[in-house]
């Protein structure tokens, strides 16, 4: 219309006289019915008859009830907890329900059931407890460096006092059934065995100690606490910038380390009375964020001192698996900056005088030294293949540019100086990718391809789960548990030669110049690692946990044969459940967990519930008329807002606003940055590029305020990943707000490993596929402030209307709720995909190693990589060496295990067999290589489930679009195998 006149007019000769506006018609009504047991059940409900008129010419009359909620008392009667069901029994909870959802929630705030007052809300709120460590026990690095055994006995005294109490509790005939009394004395005997073990390793310590040259598991410890002292010191090891933020261990983490000692010097003929420990797989549980990464560090620094103070001058001392690659991005450099710390002790102490007399010198063996062991999508396997399509070989690498040195780095943090600038070096002379610092140009003690593992042996190794698949593919993995026969004087380690027959090589190949007359035998001590840790233990489930179920249990008994004792096995996780099962089916070892708990809810020796204190906060909301992205993007708009609102304010008045107690006006600015970062976690990666698209376009139109948003899914490089963390920690409120990170959009790839102190705002996009998930996921939230997590929900799944409807109860009781793992070693199909790469794993990795084993054809080393080699053997050894063989595969598969059920073993073994008969027959092919006879092949990958189907695109145009889509790069994490000569 030209002018408001003009309107006026239109509207005076187009409008309907008599049309009202509609409007909603909330009504409120109430149902009673008895159930069987007399008790009346009332369904409260306000609902909105109104009906919406049609679309006219564009016009939607607005008729909806927004933010609806009611109040309701009871009277004449009482409301009667319906409890929670679905919450596993046990006599320390009791979940109190009195009333269910309907597209509503109970305000837990505002209800007050014992006066039959009930208030509903549409967003209900949660306030989660801190959970955390006594700090009255907690020992710091120095006083247990300096008198260890003093401090310990202090601790067993007070778990001694917690134990007394508990008999006292028991004697007092709690009103308890007689099923949760048995329970409550279990977990009472539980305990009393924690203090026992504790109390073992003190003695261990004191021992040592208390002798006139301690050269044992006293003086590794002592030393693990100086290493220790050094590890949180802001800056580089070498370098520090202040003091260290951490001290003091945690109580939970320092008993869980003394209670393992006993388990690392079961390893010396000394100690052979405490081998019992091996049979165990211990468990560490505890709520994420609370330390248990920390816990482990420090029984693995212990072994590394430990193994060099007994004799094991070189070899890896501890392997930790984690179940996807990008777990380890922040664990990489937290375990190298340990190792550096323990470097830093060990190099003061080697060739240095031991103890009292002047005559004897202590040697300590080789430097520490960290490994990666992954796929080859992120890094190289072999330094030497010029065929390599994505890596090529040393002398390409050398000449790539500062780019790509930069983009392929594993490890841009030095831990020497804190300098972010590390960059990939090529070493051709020595044959080594190095990660070198530009600031103090010095190299760090880490190998990131395969050769380089077996070449090395790094003391502490990390791998994903899948990399043991390739102990099928490469007789040099046999180093790791049987250790190495030769030593290259240029290249390492090296056991079956390299290169043609006339110009055998190590495993530098053509770029070694050595002959092996050359190379120096070698004899490891006790060459398999003392421990083999597991990290997120839950996430090995379903087939994956089935296929690595095997190969656990092959990796044990290649431990054996090679060291004589299996590596001790300890495993991590925050989410529980049914652990026991678990451990058995995946370890075929016997099940513990640690900590233990108390005998009330959220009270144990170790740990306390603060009801008072709050550690995160849960919103939740159901929304209707838009899907979970969009709502979320409007709550973190709506975040943001009121964050530049506020900034806006006077930091007095901020104070006085929000009721703050322990913030003062100097750090207000700093307490609103700490929630300016928003997590979008969400479970398809389409709603990422929903949450990229809607904040890159809010950060560039600057509404409210500029800033930068960033994508994580599982296509992101490990060295993207990187960069993406370490920006969020590099960031503070100096950095220009248009150059900050503020959202984050995530799949399930940051829900484990990802501690960032500046991640308290969080956004669920819908449940993901389990509550593990979902606790892992939040978890991210609230790691320095209060975090705040805001779960959108979507009305139309079943699974996410139940959580909201009992909000209040699914997370009191979450880690209660969190479903058991579903794992069975005994899958009738499994055989079918893992015997072919046990088979091929005990020929290369023992009796190819095995002296005795190999009379018939000659003196081991043999490797039957080459397969002609294996069908002479077979051959040569007849019927018992094939029984041989026979009764190692049913060792792997874990068969002989006591803690398994011995009647399906038995029926599981005659499926094995059909398997192998068929196996053992397809070894008389023509194929050079061992792993190509064999029918089916081994696994590249534990999730390969199905066979695999090649497909391409047709024509010239869609050939180069799908070779831009990644089409190309299918076996980017394929293990090397032998070549046309046999080599590896």
């Amino acid at each position: 219309m030209s002018d408001p006149e003009t309107f006026d007019a239109w509207l005076t000769a187009h409008g309907e006289p008599g049309w009202t506006a509609p409007t909603a018609d909330p009504q409120f009504t109430v149902t009673a019915h008895r159930d069987p047991t007399g008790r009346i059940r009332l369904a409260l409900t306000l609902s909105n008859a109104a009906t919406r008129a049609p679309r006219d010419r564009g016009f939607l009359p607005e008729v909806s009830v927004y933010d609806a909620s009611f109040e309701a008392t009871i009277t004449g009667g009482s409301l009667l907890n319906m409890g929670y069901r679905t919450v596993d029994t046990d006599y320390r909870i009791a979940p109190l329900v009195y009333a269910h959802g309907r597209f509503c929630c109970l305000d837990e705030d505002a209800s007050d059931p014992t006066a039959g007052r009930l208030v509903t809300t549409a967003f209900p709120v949660f306030r989660q407890a801190v959970y955390e460590s006594r700090p009255d026990l907690e020992p710091t690095f120095k006083d247990l460096a300096q008198d260890p055994v003093r401090v310990l006995s202090k601790i067993a005294d007070h778990m001694q006092g917690f134990l007394d109490r508990w008999d006292e509790y028991l004697a007092s005939e709690p009103p308890l059934s007689d099923e949760a009394l048995e329970q409550c004395r279990a977990d009472r005997d539980a305990f009393a065995d924690e203090r026992r073990r504790f109390a073992a390793g003190i003695g261990l310590i004191e021992t040592d100690l208390s002798s006139p040259s301690p050269d044992g598991i006293g003086l590794a410890f002592c030393w693990m606490n100086q290493a220790m002292r050094r590890m949180d010191a802001p800056g580089g090891v070498y370098t520090p910038t202040g003091p260290p933020a951490v001290r003091r261990w945690r109580l939970f983490q320092i008993v869980f380390i003394v209670l393992h000692l006993a388990a690392l010097t079961a390893r010396e003929p000394s100690g052979e009375q405490l081998r019992d420990e091996l049979n165990y797989a211990d468990v560490l549980w505890f709520p994420t964020g609370g330390g248990k990464s920390a816990a482990l560090y420090g029984i693995t620094a212990t072994a590394m001192f430990y193994d060099r103070l007994r004799g094991k001058s070189f070899g890896t001392t501890c392997i930790i698996r984690f179940p996807l690659r990008m777990l380890s991005v922040q664990q990489l450099d937290r375990i190298l900056r340990l190792i550096v710390c323990c470097e830093l002790v060990r190099s003061i102490y080697h060739e240095h005088t031991r103890g009292t007399s002047e005559d004897e010198i202590w040697d300590l063996g080789e430097p520490f030294e960290l490994g990666y062991f992954v796929g080859r999508n992120n890094t190289p396997n072999r330094l030497t293949d010029a065929a390599d399509t994505k890596w090529r070989d040393i002398d390409a690498m050398a000449m790539q540019n500062t780019s790509w040195r930069r983009e392929n780095v594993v490890l841009p943090t030095c831990p020497y100086c804190g300098n972010e600038q590390v960059a990939l070096r090529p070493d051709t002379k020595t044959v080594r990718l190095r990660h070198t610092c530009p600031d103090c140009s010095r190299d760090l003690p880490v190998s990131i391809t395969d050769d380089e593992v077996y070449r090395y042996l790094p003391t502490v190794l990390v791998a994903t789960v899948d990399k043991l698949a390739t102990i099928a593919f490469n007789p040099h993995f046999s180093h790791l548990t049987h250790g190495p026969a030769h030593r290259c004087p240029d290249h390492g380690f090296v056991t079956f030669r390299q290169g043609s027959r006339s110009e055998p090589r190590c495993l530098a190949r053509e770029h070694c110049g050595r002959n092996p007359r050359e190379w120096s035998a070698v004899r490891s001590h006790d060459p398999a690692p003392a421990l083999a840790i597991q990290d997120e233990l839950h996430l090995l489930a379903e087939e994956l946990g089935t296929f690595a179920a095997h190969y656990e249990t092959l990796w044990q008994h290649l431990c054996r044969t090679g060291s004589g004792l299996p590596s001790k096995v300890l495993a991590a996780t925050a989410t529980i459940s049914d652990y026991a099962n678990q451990v058995r089916q995946l370890y075929a070892l016997r099940p513990r967990r640690f900590p233990s708990e108390g005998w009330v809810d959220g009270q144990s020796f170790y740990a306390r519930r603060h009801d008072d204190l709050t550690r995160r906060i849960f919103v939740g909301a159901l929304p209707s008329l838009m899907d979970t992205s969009t709502f979320s993007l409007a709550c973190g708009d709506a975040v943001r807002r009121e964050l530049e609102r506020l900034r806006a304010l006077d930091a007095a008045d901020v104070i006085t606003e929000l009721g703050l107690t322990t913030v003062t006006p100097d750090h207000v600015d700093e307490w609103l940055f700490a929630y300016e970062l928003q997590l979008y976690y969400v479970n398809r990666k389409t709603d990422a590029d929903h949450v990229l698209t809607h904040a890159s376009r809010a950060g560039v139109t600057a509404d409210p305020a500029p800033f930068q948003a960033q994508r994580l899914t599982g296509a992101n490089r490990l060295a993207e990943i990187s960069e993406v963390i370490r920006r969020v920690e590099r960031e503070t409120i100096a950095t220009p707000a248009g150059r900050r990170l503020a959202v984050i959009a995530g799949t399930s790839l940051v829900s484990h490993g990802v501690d960032l102190a500046r991640l308290n705002v969080q956004f669920v996009l819908g449940m993901p596929s389990t509550l593990a998930y979902y606790v892992q996921a939040t978890s991210r939230a609230g790691r320095s402030q209060v975090g705040l997590v805001f779960t959108a929900l979507n009305r139309y799944h079943l699974r996410d209307r139940s959580v909201f409807h009992f909000f209040d109860p699914t997370h009191r009781h979450v880690n209660t709720l969190v479903e058991p793992v579903a794992l069975n070693r005994f899958s009738l199909h499994a055989p079918r995909k893992t015997a072919s790469g046990l088979v091929a794993a005990l020929l290369l990795s023992e009796i190819g190693r095995d002296s005795g084993a190999l009379e018939a054809i000659g003196p081991a080393p043999v490797d039957f990589g080459k397969a002609v080699q294996a069908e002479a053997w077979l051959a040569a050894v007849g019927e018992a060496g094939e029984m041989r063989l026979r009764d190692s595969i049913y060792q792997a598969f874990g068969l002989r295990s006591e803690v398994l059920d011995s009647v399906v073993a038995e029926s599981f073994r005659l499926r094995v067999d059909h398997v192998l008969d068929e196996l053992l027959a397809s070894l008389s092919g023509t194929d050079p290589q061992l792993q190509r006879r064999l029918r089916p092949r081994p696994p590249t990958s534990f999730r390969d489930i199905d066979a695999p189907a090649d497909f391409s695109a047709l024509g010239g145009f869609a050939s180069r679009m799908f070779t831009m889509l990644g089409g190309d790069d299918s076996n980017d994490d394929l293990p090397d195998m032998a070549d046309e000569g046999g080599n590896t």
